[in-house]
């Protein structure tokens, strides 16, 4: 038994790998937004996107930009035309909800991403 294994690590290693990844993937296939995907996701975007940085200013980029960087290959229409954008100052909450569920987008391949 353990010759085998010495001979086919590698092997077993990519499997293990790639049934990790599977499982992850289709984990993620059934789950939804819970709270701060609603802020974090368009922050990331709008970060991304336009180089602006009003959206949920309170956290690093970093990671939300990481969240957001999928969505750049994507054809999304972000709400920049209502107040929350244009003149609350931090109206997080409302650009995400209008971005993720009621401009048109996908909801669901948005948070697949």
């Amino acid at each position: 038994m353990t010759k085998f294994f010495a001979a086919h690590h590698t092997a077993l290693v990519v499997l293990m790998l790639g049934l990790m990844l599977a499982l992850g993937i289709t984990s993620m296939a059934g789950d939804s937004g819970i709270v701060d995907e609603v802020a974090h996701i368009p922050a990331g975007y709008s970060y991304l996107r336009y180089g602006d940085f009003r959206l949920n200013p309170e956290h690093p980029p970093l990671l939300k930009d990481l969240a957001a960087f999928p969505l750049l290959f994507l054809d999304l229409k972000f709400p920049d035309n209502i107040p929350a954008w244009t003149t609350e100052p931090n109206g997080q909450w409302e650009t995400g909800w209008h971005f993720i569920y009621h401009v048109g987008n996908d909801a669901d391949l948005i948070l697949f991403l």
